[in-house]
């Protein structure tokens, strides 16, 4: 291993890493793992590059053996991010279309197997949830049908990968934790913005992308920014141009996600009112931050994701919002390397929340007429409970 200028963590981070991963892969049967997303590739490598987002280019898949032997894949053009952002020794990483090495991605890839002998072996691939595989098809099919008849057998190894990933190390941790300010940061800088009947939506967004750049964040998502009636239906759409007007009193701003700090990300939802909550908004609003609170008293290592999701469900039924419950079934999900991460907080989930896992809970109830009502606090799992990473108080900002 090697320390080059822009590897995220210390070498013992990867060490460690890699030496629970051959250890699952033994217990498995697995003869070796091989990994396309960014983010896999970012936690076993340190692995970065500008043009993941490309349709056209992989920047490098990962072939990992049970002894820990490791090799990167790529284009002539990622070999130098390779080199600047990875522990990998030079004889480790594999380009194709370069003298001495195969014209063609996917038999470069081959040939690597049979670097790390494992052409013939049990390979473990991102087949299952939460994972897709990040190669074209020009590339995966053939390589897929020359392994195959090397006598190659393939698993899904989603399962693994996740029992790895779902469970952060301090640094990790330090990471989740910078993220989840930044983004309260930016979310006060956005609601401290808004000039009634001037301020757009997507003025908003703009002020929290500054922020986030101002304070050090790699990226951000593309933030949820709707306002008012017609707006807050469209869950998922991006920012508008629709203004934040006085001329509707009672009408709610809704902010949703989060940075991504050192590879890391934060995600969460925080409203606001105009000119203040009706009676009956204020109890929507009460309802709805008892839901999270709930699902948080339920947190602690060693119980199961599903719980946590039921703690939340009851509290709507039990003030009887079952109906306006905008979710389920669903309450929440992890955070890290990737904005929605295992486990789900879902009442279908087999997880049992561990110590270090770091996650999301966001229960929310639609109420008609009214409005919706949710609020998403960011969390570490500990031992007889929980750490909040979100501390920003959970009543809504009053717009004046």
């Amino acid at each position: 291993m090697r320390t080059p200028d822009m590897l995220d963590f210390p070498l013992d981070e990867y060490t460690a890493r890699l030496a629970k991963l051959t250890g699952l892969m033994r217990e498995q049967g697995l003869d070796a793992v091989f990994l396309t997303a960014a983010e896999n590739l970012r936690y076993f490598t340190g692995l970065q590059s500008v043009v993941w987002p490309s349709p056209v280019s992989t920047p490098g898949v990962l072939l990992v053996n049970a002894d820990g032997d490791a090799a990167i894949v790529c284009s002539a053009s990622s070999l130098r991010p390779a080199r600047a952002t990875t522990w990998l020794e030079e004889d480790r990483l594999f380009a194709y279309n370069v003298p001495g090495r195969p014209e063609k991605y996917e038999d470069a890839i081959f040939e690597a197997f049979g670097t790390l002998g494992v052409q013939r072996g049990r390979i473990g691939m991102e087949y299952g949830t939460g994972f897709r595989v990040n190669l074209q098809a020009g590339y995966f099919f053939p390589l897929l049908a020359k392994l195959e008849a090397a006598g190659a057998q393939f698993a899904d190894a989603a399962r693994l990968l996740w029992e790895l990933r779902t469970v952060k190390s301090a640094r990790e941790i330090a990471c989740v934790r910078r993220a989840v300010q930044v983004a309260e940061k930016m979310f006060d800088a956005a609601f401290s913005s808004v000039v009634l009947d001037k301020s757009t939506e997507r003025d908003l967004m703009n002020v929290m992308g500054a922020t986030a750049m101002e304070e050090g964040c790699e990226d951000l998502l593309t933030m949820v920014v709707r306002f008012g009636t017609q707006r807050l239906p469209q869950v998922n759409c991006p920012s508008s141009e629709h203004v934040i007007i006085t001329n509707t009193p009672h009408e709610i701003l809704h902010l949703d996600g989060g940075p991504c700090f050192g590879g890391y990300y934060a995600d969460i939802i925080r409203q606001a009112v105009v000119g203040g909550l009706t009676a009956e908004q204020r109890e929507c609003e009460k309802v709805a931050i008892a839901a999270v609170e709930a699902g948080l008293a339920a947190v602690r290592d060693g119980v199961l994701a599903s719980e946590v999701c039921r703690a939340a469900d009851d509290v709507f039924e039990k003030y009887g919002y079952g109906k306006c419950n905008d979710g389920p079934g669903w309450s929440g999900h992890g955070i890290g390397l990737d904005v929605h991460e295992e486990p789900q907080i879902a009442a279908g989930s087999d997880y049992v929340l561990k110590e270090g896992m770091t996650l999301s809970l966001e229960p929310g109830m639609k109420v008609p007429g009214q409005g919706p009502f949710c609020n998403e606090q960011n969390f570490v799992v500990t031992k007889t409970g929980f750490e909040l990473l979100s501390t920003m108080p959970l009543e809504m900002r009053v717009l004046k």
